[in-house]
């Protein structure tokens, strides 16, 4: 019986992780294009997620923004701005505007000012404290 909760409290813990997770991407989404009716993402190794006003594309060329979390395909990725999802890809892709990952069991967001400046973004007002030098 004991071996049961623990399982069940885990498996209720993994879910609820994966919705904030969602939920902290949806927002960070939503605010680097406040403007935007549909943001459309070009998602590489990122679980998919059902937001409401975000929609996944198969076309890089037709995304907004390229949502990554592996390495490998650094080849086909042209001038499109891409969100990643540790320190290591926003140093590593020249074009990433920020990321999202998690430091300590903490989440972590950081936007780069001169980035979002290249890609012309303006970011809605709660991101702002994100954006660092």
């Amino acid at each position: 019986m004991k071996k049961l909760f623990i399982s069940l409290f885990l498996f209720i813990t993994c879910v609820k992780a994966d919705v904030v997770y969602s939920k902290l991407h949806e927002k960070i989404f939503e605010g680097i294009f406040p403007n935007k009716k549909e943001i459309l993402i070009y998602n590489i190794g990122n679980p998919i997620y059902k937001f409401k006003n975000i929609k996944y594309t198969k076309e890089i060329y037709k995304s907004d923004i390229i949502f990554i979390s592996e390495y490998y395909r650094i080849h086909i990725i042209n001038n499109k701005p891409i969100f990643a999802s540790s320190l290591f890809q926003l140093k590593y892709y020249k074009n990433a505007i920020g990321a999202l990952y998690w430091n300590k069991g903490k989440a972590e967001i950081i936007l780069l000012k001169d980035r979002l400046k290249e890609h012309n973004l303006k970011v809605a007002d709660y991101l702002e404290k994100y954006i660092i030098e």
